[in-house]
């Protein structure tokens, strides 16, 4: 496949052998009908368009090449047309008249205003689908692989499996995907990074695990019940978050600020991006969230709570 400039270039070399084509065999064969002619002049059009697509095989560039070509050559016919000309005369003539021509110019503003709406809807559209593809991205796993080292249990005993990735993406990679998702109007103005992307671990990982390690959804149920956690309505800092939709646990975060009269502030990691601080209704996982508390001291699974490794609750609730 070319580069797109040597496309460009095909395409544009093509259009002006078209022209130079029409033009010589017209000025060739001027004293010829005009049916002749229009023939003679589509017909090297239609060759040059075949050839154009034949080359680049490249459907915007054959309908560029096809927009230049009749910006050419269809007021050459026209011109050529004693009928058209005619019709062009009483055209101007009427056009003389007050109402007709700023008839036309209104005509042309509400073209224009409607193609700029839709223009702009179109273009909202397109950037709404690469964000939403963005974002699904992220939130996908990666291809995981049972954890090498670390072990992790419930405080009951249950044994929690600890995964991490086995092929993970550059730190580069996951940072150009995630500044697309911060400039999105999903996210603008809704959310404050406290970490960078990273593939190390997932939100019920980065809550349960400090960070190191993914914990699939399926298994925060179970670390709820067996660490003690309960339901409760009137949120404090340093609670759990826990979002659902109709596959389960979708989401784990943590309650950092709660303020009278202002919406609850939590941090969590968003999949492989960042770990972000927002208000509780204002995330990719929906409204439909419990938080949870539990006597017990942070949010580690036993066998993690190494004080000396680092937890970013501790961290966060130390500042």
């Amino acid at each position: 496949m070319y580069p797109d400039a040597v496309l460009q270039l095909i395409c544009l070399f093509t259009v002006g052998l078209s022209l130079l084509l029409a033009g010589g065999l017209n000025a060739l064969f001027r004293s010829a009908r005009t049916a002749t002619r229009l023939l003679i002049t589509l017909t090297s059009a239609a060759l040059v368009l075949v050839g154009c697509w034949f080359l680049t095989n490249t459907l915007n560039l054959l309908l560029q090449a096809a927009a230049v070509l009749a910006l050419v050559l269809v007021p050459s016919v026209l011109i050529g047309s004693e009928r058209a000309m005619a019709w062009g005369a009483r055209a101007l003539r009427s056009a003389r008249r007050p109402a007709v021509r700023w008839g036309l110019v209104s005509a042309a503003g509400l073209l224009i205003t409607l193609g700029s709406l839709i223009a702009y809807d179109r273009q909202d559209q397109l950037e709404l689908n690469d964000s939403m593809r963005d974002l699904q991205e992220m939130a996908t796993a990666p291809p995981l692989k049972v954890a090498a080292q670390g072990r992790a249990k419930t405080d009951r005993g249950s044994q929690v499996v600890l995964q991490e990735p086995s092929d993970p993406h550059s730190d580069a990679e996951l940072g150009q995907r995630e500044q697309r998702v911060l400039k999105s109007t999903l996210t603008q103005n809704q959310i404050i990074r406290h970490q960078s992307a990273s593939q190390q671990t997932n939100c019920h990982g980065w809550v349960f695990t400090g960070g190191r390690y993914w914990i699939s959804g399926t298994e925060v149920d179970a670390i709820l019940a067996e660490n003690g956690y309960k339901a409760v309505e009137k949120p404090q800092p340093g609670d759990l978050v826990i979002y659902r939709d109709p596959n389960g646990v979708s989401h784990s975060c943590v309650v950092r600020y709660v303020t009278e009269g202002l919406p609850v502030m939590v941090e969590g990691k968003w999949g492989t991006s960042g770990v972000y601080l927002h208000a509780v209704d204002q995330s990719l996982y929906g409204n439909n969230f419990t938080y949870y508390r539990s006597p017990r001291k942070g949010h580690l699974l036993a066998g993690l709570d190494d004080p000396s490794s680092p937890d970013p609750q501790r961290q966060a609730a130390s500042e």
